[in-house]
């Protein structure tokens, strides 16, 4: 394990290794110590103007790290309050405290553009592509320093190398994408948060992995090049289960994906040009559906994150932009920081308080703080008054401030003749789905059974077991309702098919009930059943006038 040094110290360690190979050397000191690349904020070129949009990602502060690849950004807030961001750069990870809006550190790592981190207590964690493993960093320090505790450890077959992490901070597991094996997700466990240990690995179904999410030993899977996202059931790592797939249609490069806070929802996004992004309703797995899909201006979205009812995406051709998702099936952009052209790679919404972070793949960094805008006033009618312009109120004639729609279908209740039917009567018969016995027209919903399947729909509708052995005969005209019998055979033509008859010759069916079949029952109509017969002449003596 590999404890930092006292702040002079470290900074001495971070002089020698500027004269390494491989290790980069302009991001140095200077930008903790003397700050030259922090650049003053500029709202008029950076974000949306005054009046313009209901929110506004006002800039608090910019900072270059010059000839440098910048990729993801995460926080983390210290038990004072103090906020932290950290921004991967090609060669280091650099730490910035944004409540001062300064930085205050740097960890060098390995030459490579593709890092991701995240935060687990007061420890971050940090991979990339590049075979670099994976740092531990100690956070408590700050502002004074971070201090690197461990790189490493890896799963089975060599360094572990990994586009994306993710940690379920409720059950304590870190999960990494990549290789080495032939997993694509591998799982480390977190009960010593200093000294990740490896669990085991596993691939999805389709063995393609991008990004993911995971809380709560539920795990959300954008599958990449595959056009699906997958969620598995995590409890048992060694066996996970797959819960529910959906596979998105006319799907460009599957990238990212994040739920809503309460699960109902799930965004995702497509690493491919004009490709829309995705809100689905996933609550009744049974009836996943898409309920809405947007696009930015220019048409190359990256990472969406959600926070609370906000909708944050870092755009790789039109900067940060901010949806209102409240309503999910009318997401409204609401705030934007225009940095066009600037490739967008990371945002973060989840400090907490208004601050949220950017990173960029030319090494910029920003501070931003999300604000309602007091200049701003729609334009857009309110003709209920209820306060929800009458774009995305889900009912613009009735006054609804809050907006209930049970059934996701964008009608809101109090105007919905079919409030829990997001299909609206789709038969048209006047029975709302949830209460239709069928989903064939049938307005007077008769079930002459009392199966619960109209008899309009009801392929017995005068059997309530519907056929129970499948031999293609309704109970209520089956010879054997119970047993199958596809010829329906009835040899004695009495109405019982010979598969369940017990006398399949005998058309009465032994009448004096002696379990002796009537044609060899020595005394039909009398019970015998020991069929005694003492002359022997073919009559029982219970039946027969001279049994002598």
């Amino acid at each position: 394990m590999i404890k930092t040094f006292p702040k002079l110290a470290g900074i001495l360690l971070l002089a020698v290794l500027f004269l390494l190979p491989n290790q980069i050397s302009a991001l140095s000191l200077d930008y903790k110590e003397r700050g030259v690349d922090i650049h003053a904020p500029d709202n008029s070129t950076h974000t949306s103007a005054a009046g313009e949009t209901p929110y506004i990602l006002e800039e608090l502060a910019s900072f270059q790290f010059s000839n440098h690849n910048g990729s993801d950004c995460w926080g983390w807030k210290d038990p004072s309050g103090n906020q932290y961001a950290m921004m991967g750069v090609s060669g280091a990870l650099v730490f910035v405290n944004a409540t001062t809006q300064q930085i205050v550190d740097t960890v060098l790592t390995t030459d490579c553009v593709w890092q991701d981190i995240k935060t687990y207590q007061h420890y971050a964690y940090s991979v990339s592509e590049c075979n670099s493993g994976l740092y531990v960093m100690d956070l408590q320090y700050l502002p004074d320093s971070v201090h690197v505790i461990t790189v490493g450890p890896v799963g089975p077959g060599g360094e572990l190398s990994s586009h994306n992490i993710f940690i379920d901070t409720i059950a304590g597991y870190l999960y990494a994408e990549g290789s080495p094996a032939s997993e694509t997700i591998h799982i480390f466990d977190l009960a010593n948060p200093e000294s990740p240990s490896y669990l085991t690995g596993f691939s999805n179904t389709l063995e393609s992995v991008h990004d993911f999410y995971v809380m709560s030993d539920t795990i959300y899977i954008a599958s990449g090049g595959f056009p699906t996202m997958d969620v598995y059931d995590m409890a048992d790592k060694f066996n996970p289960a797959l819960i529910y797939r959906i596979v998105v249609p006319n799907a460009g490069y599957v990238h990212n994906v994040w739920p809503s806070d309460d699960r109902r929802f799930v965004v995702t996004t497509e690493e491919t040009n004009g490709k829309t992004i995705k809100i689905w309703y996933v609550e009744d797995q049974n009836d996943i559906r898409l309920v809405s899909e947007f696009l930015a201006p220019n048409g190359l979205a990256h990472n969406a994150h959600i926070e609370g009812n906000f909708l944050f995406l870092s755009h790789y051709a039109s900067g940060v932009r901010v949806w209102d998702i409240s309503n999910p099936t009318c997401p409204k952009e609401i705030a934007i920081a225009d940095l066009s052209n600037d490739n967008c790679w990371g945002v973060y919404p989840h400090t907490g308080d208004s601050l949220v972070y950017s990173s960029h793949l030319d090494g910029r960094f920003f501070i931003h703080r999300f604000i309602p805008d007091p200049a701003y006033v729609s334009s857009i009618p309110d003709d209920d008054f209820d306060g929800i312009d009458d774009d995305c109120d889900n009912c613009p004639g009735l006054s609804n401030p809050n907006q209930i729609d049970s059934d996701v279908d964008g009608i809101g209740d109090l105007c919905d003749a079919c409030p829990n039917d997001p299909y609206n009567d789709s038969d048209g018969d006047g029975v709302c789905g949830d209460v239709d016995n069928c989903a064939n027209y049938n307005p007077d919903q008769n079930d002459s059974d009392g199966d619960g399947n109209a008899d309009a729909c009801d392929i017995c509708p005068n059997d309530p077991a519907d056929d129970a052995d499948f031999d293609g005969f309704c109970a209520d005209v089956d010879n054997c309702p119970a047993i199958q019998n596809v010829f329906q055979e009835d040899t004695d033509n009495d109405g019982i098919g010979d598969a369940c008859d017990e006398c399949p010759n005998d058309s009465v069916n032994d009448p004096d009930a002696d379990d002796i079949c009537g044609l060899s029952d020595n005394c039909r109509y009398v019970y015998n059943p020991l069929q005694i017969d003492c002359d022997s002449d073919g009559y029982g003596v219970a039946c027969d006038n001279c049994p002598s």
